[in-house]
């Protein structure tokens, strides 16, 4: 009989230890309700021992004439140690819950009243370590300045403090969109969502990738014991392939292939070349440039090309530019040809 009390008294001090409490309230606002917070419950956790742990669950409603929604959240609170939170509301898009630290492991949950006559009511399940005191207010309790309280943490819906998430499955969205086979969704009411595979990542609109500071992504392969460095999008927007340090806005490191490429160009196309007043060097002028320089005239040396490498659009400019030349010498050249060939002509007609 005595061992049946032990284990029976050890069966309460486990019940009492990690206890669970319930409440519930409602209040009928006022005229002048439209906009203001009212105070749902104080959470006092002082007193009680460094290890009392509590986990709130709160379903709040709120109702009139023409508006209505409602709101869940989960209180996390260890006394002698920060406290944070989650929630979320339909039927409205606004925060319509706020908890708040007033004083050292005391916290208060205020809700939302968003017109004037309505009804705000909550329910509330506590699990606990320890015992601890939580008020609930009889009477409605509006606060005069809600944002000069200290906020508590929110965290997201989900939330994990430590380890990892890991989603096994079967299954891919094979090149298609394919809701069905998503291994990882969100969305909102709107109908937007993301969606993901092992291997593959589809929006159902334009797909936004950012970076608050740095480079905004960098593509890389990887190995189980390296990685290296493919391509980068710097945050001016610059494009490296082959190079992490792109200095235009595409940088290659490598050969390009391409069916057909468009330049804009940035210098006048050399027609110039043939109006009347351009200064056209003389075949002996161009001789000596070559024998004192190396190069033809208005063409970068072989030194200058290795040395600052070779703008496209402007070299091609500079080689139309040396063709439209040659042109108007082998127009000179014809000329003098002809007018030689009826020189000749005249002297053999002579004899």
């Amino acid at each position: 009989m005595k061992k049946l009390f032990f284990f029976a008294g050890i069966l309460l001090c486990c019940i009492n230890a990690i206890a669970q409490d319930h409440y519930k309230m409602k209040y009928s606002l006022g005229q002048s309700s439209y906009g203001k917070w009212y105070k749902l419950m104080n959470i006092d956790l002082n007193g009680n021992g460094q290890y009392n742990s509590i986990n709130i669950t709160v379903n709040f409603h709120y109702v009139n004439t023409f508006i209505k929604y409602n709101a869940t959240a989960v209180l996390r609170l260890r006394e002698n140690s920060t406290g944070d939170w989650q929630h979320n509301a339909e039927g409205i898009n606004k925060k319509v819950l706020k908890l708040k630290e007033v004083a050292n492991n005391i916290y208060e949950l205020w809700g939302f009243s968003a017109g004037n006559y309505g009804h705000l009511s909550f329910t509330s399940t506590v699990t606990k370590e320890a015992p601890f005191i939580m008020t609930i207010p009889s009477t409605p309790i509006v606060s005069s300045n809600i944002d000069a309280l200290v906020d508590v943490p929110i965290l997201g819906d989900w939330y994990f403090s430590s380890g990892k998430i890991e989603v096994q499955k079967e299954g891919t969205f094979a090149g298609k969109w394919n809701p069905n086979e998503s291994y990882f969704t969100l969305s909102n009411p709107n109908g937007s969502s993301i969606m993901m595979d092992t291997n593959e990542i589809y929006s159902s609109g334009a797909l936004h990738i950012g970076s608050k500071s740095g480079e905004i992504v960098r593509f890389r392969a990887i190995t189980e014991t390296s990685t290296s460095d493919k391509m980068v999008i710097k945050n001016d927007g610059k494009v490296g392939i082959g190079t992490m340090s792109p200095d235009s806005e595409l940088t290659v490191k490598g050969n390009i292939h391409a069916e057909e490429i468009k330049i804009d160009l940035s210098v006048p196309a050399p027609d110039y070349v043939f109006t009347k007043e351009y200064d056209l060097l003389s075949i002996e002028e161009v001789q000596q440039h070559i024998a004192n320089k190396g190069h033809l005239p208005n063409i970068p040396s072989a030194k200058e090309m290795e040395a600052n490498g070779v703008e496209l659009g402007v070299m091609n400019m500079k080689l139309l530019e040396k063709i439209e030349e040659l042109t108007l010498y082998t127009i000179e050249q014809e000329k003098r040809i002809k007018s030689l060939e009826e020189k000749l002509e005249k002297i053999l007609s002579a004899k």
